[in-house]
């Protein structure tokens, strides 16, 4: 995961961002939870899909936390894969300028029902944190599964998002998840919005990307 909303220089590899929702809230976002199913996986083993509602801080540039459907490898070391792979991953991300931090990886499948919830406490919480915290929880509903992070933070994100796209190693519409579009539902947040703006980030490669953003669900689309 990336801060950065930044592409490839070598167009038209998409690299980062490619759509989502969003809404600004100076007074910071304690509560952010919405959910969505497994799609289908992508026909082409080669790129790295992430799907994800997160919060941010107000430059969007050092600090975002997101549970996060992942499909595919994020690192290879030499010729094989050393972190995730060629299937549905689930997992809590705290990502920060200078590294990150990650809970433990659960494989999830196709049609699959995910949770994505961030929410933020006071206090200690018996966790070490003395003037707040973030609970980051990624749950599976189908299997019964969940992984949880938790970050010391004293201050509320101001930005949410979600419903998030990004990608890498992407050059073609048929490396997206083979369905049309996926939905972030029953989306619940506080403060709460009744209404979300949308950013569409690339235009190369042309996959119809578009988002619709409602009060309580955001639809990302593309086509293959």
């Amino acid at each position: 995961m990336n801060c950065s909303r930044s592409t490839s220089a070598s167009l038209p590899d998409v690299n980062g961002w490619v759509e989502n929702s969003i809404h600004y809230d100076g007074s910071g976002y304690s509560y952010l939870q919405d959910n969505w199913n497994v799609p289908a996986s992508p026909s082409n083993n080669d790129p790295l899909i992430y799907l994800f509602d997160s919060l941010e801080d107000s430059c969007r540039c050092n600090t975002i936390i997101q549970p996060v459907l992942a499909w595919g490898c994020r690192q290879y070391t030499l010729w094989w894969c050393s972190d995730g792979g060629h299937y549905w991953w689930f997992a809590s991300w705290y990502v920060y300028s200078g590294g990150y931090v990650r809970s433990s990886v659960i494989n999830v499948n196709s049609g699959d029902y995910l949770t994505g919830q961030i929410q933020w406490y006071s206090g200690g919480g018996g966790n070490g944190c003395s003037n707040g915290f973030y609970s980051i929880s990624s749950q599976d509903n189908t299997k019964g599964q969940a992984t949880n992070l938790s970050w010391c933070d004293s201050t509320l994100l101001p930005n949410a998002e979600p419903g998030v796209l990004e990608a890498y190693r992407l050059s073609s519409c048929n490396q997206l998840p083979n369905t049309s579009s996926i939905t972030f539902s029953n989306l619940a947040s506080t403060p709460s919005q009744n209404a979300w703006g949308t950013e569409i980030h690339v235009s190369s490669p042309s996959c119809g990307w578009a988002v619709g953003a409602g009060p309580t669900a955001t639809t990302l689309y593309w086509h293959n």
